[in-house]
């Protein structure tokens, strides 16, 4: 036992030291974090937007279209991509490096595989949604007035499938989703009579899919609820937004409802990012609240705000929310870390490729700012203020 207390010794003192350059860690970065808060900002560049553009996150950047055509952009600001069309009223859809740009009423759809090239074909009857997986699978949905159609394409326009539903019988077609990888779609439909009924049909164009009728795998009614938005969360997971909450679903090859988030006063807007999702509600103070949920449901965050926002965006470990020409960014454990207001209206605000960098899309242009804290703001002021003695000689 003699022997072993040197042994025993050194062991402590390597704990010790190991637990002081822990603590000395959290007092540096605490005091270094003293300063991280974000008072201005600054611009690092910008550019000018295209006209009446319209804008859509990507996981590379974004996209900004219009009529004539769109743009690809990464994530500090610089183009990757162009294109040209032209569509009457242009509606779009993006996934890893594909892009799909469609004419909502009309018979054109334009695609990006992320590189500058443009695949363009026709389908038939009127255009009323598009998505796109992550492999440049398309999914169009038309209208011919007594049905509804959903078709699968290829990138260079071959039809895969075709999914024709009566509106008599099913009802009116709400919403739809396709997941990343292509096999797999969800749609709402909205059958009207003396009870209003809500459909969700989960459809899989796999193996397994080939086993049922329709490559229908599952179908769920919603009395008198409304399923306004559906939503991939991932390849094998999915969110159902109604008027009284959320449901979820795993979705591997055949669907299972997971759990549900109760919301009796409404859900105002939704977003989401990564597998993560948000919901915005109003308590009955009026106050606004939004959940951050992962896909198993569970909470990750709560943020209370008192500003009425248009747009509400994740970004990683941050929300941000953006009103007319001001914004505000939260972390995801309820901090507000920023802000202000811009130089113009913002369509879109997005996190950037440096630190603490952002991308503010605006009607006129598209800015890379950078956030300053309060050391740094007065740094430039400090700077700012002319030498009077040099003045004097």
């Amino acid at each position: 036992m003699e022997e072993s207390r040197p042994f025993e010794s050194r062991i402590a003192v390597v704990v010790i030291v190991l637990l002081l350059g822990a603590i000395c860690a959290v007092i540096v970065y605490a005091a270094v974090n003293k300063g991280r808060i974000y008072s201005s900002w600054e611009v690092v560049s910008a550019a000018d937007s295209i006209e009446d553009a319209r804008y859509l996150k990507t996981d590379g950047g974004f996209i900004a279209y219009n009529h004539d055509g769109a743009e690809g952009h990464s994530h500090d600001g610089s183009l990757i991509w162009k294109i040209s069309y032209h569509l009457g009223d242009p509606i779009a859809d993006a996934c890893g490096a594909y892009a799909v740009f469609a004419d909502r009423g009309g018979q054109t759809v334009s695609l990006s595989d992320g590189s500058g090239a443009n695949y363009s074909f026709n389908v038939s009857g009127e255009i009323t949604e598009v998505r796109i997986a992550s492999q440049g699978v398309t999914a169009i949905r038309t209208n011919e007035g007594i049905s509804d159609q959903i078709f699968l394409y290829d990138i260079n326009g071959n039809m895969l499938l075709e999914m024709r539903t009566d509106v008599k019988k099913a009802g009116f077609p709400i919403t739809f989703d396709l997941s990343p990888d292509g096999t797999k779609l969800i749609t709402s439909y909205l059958e009207v009579g003396q009870e209003n009924k809500s459909w969700l049909t989960f459809y899989n164009f796999g193996d397994v899919g080939q086993n049922y009728a329709d490559k229908i795998v599952g179908s769920y009614s919603y009395d008198a609820n409304i399923i306004a938005d559906v939503r991939f969360l991932g390849d094998n997971n999915a969110a159902v937004f109604y008027s009284g909450g959320c449901d979820l679903y795993k979705f591997r090859e055949v669907p299972e409802k997971t759990g549900s988030l109760e919301y009796p006063g409404g859900i105002s807007s939704i977003c989401d990012r990564n597998g993560c999702f948000a919901i915005s509600s109003k308590d009955a103070d009026g106050a606004i609240r939004i959940d951050i949920y992962g896909t198993d449901g569970k909470s990750m965050a709560k943020i209370a705000t008192s500003m009425s926002f248009d747009t509400m965006a994740l970004e990683s470990d941050e929300l941000i929310l953006t009103s007319g020409d001001s914004c505000v960014i939260y972390k995801t454990n309820g901090k507000e870390k920023f802000r202000a207001r811009m130089d113009e209206y913002i369509c879109m605000m997005i996190s950037g490729s440096g630190k603490s960098e952002y991308l503010v899309a605006g009607k006129e242009k598209t800015e890379r700012i950078r956030l300053r804290t309060l050391r740094e703001d007065s740094k430039v002021k400090e700077e700012a203020v002319p030498d009077v003695k040099d003045e004097k000689e």
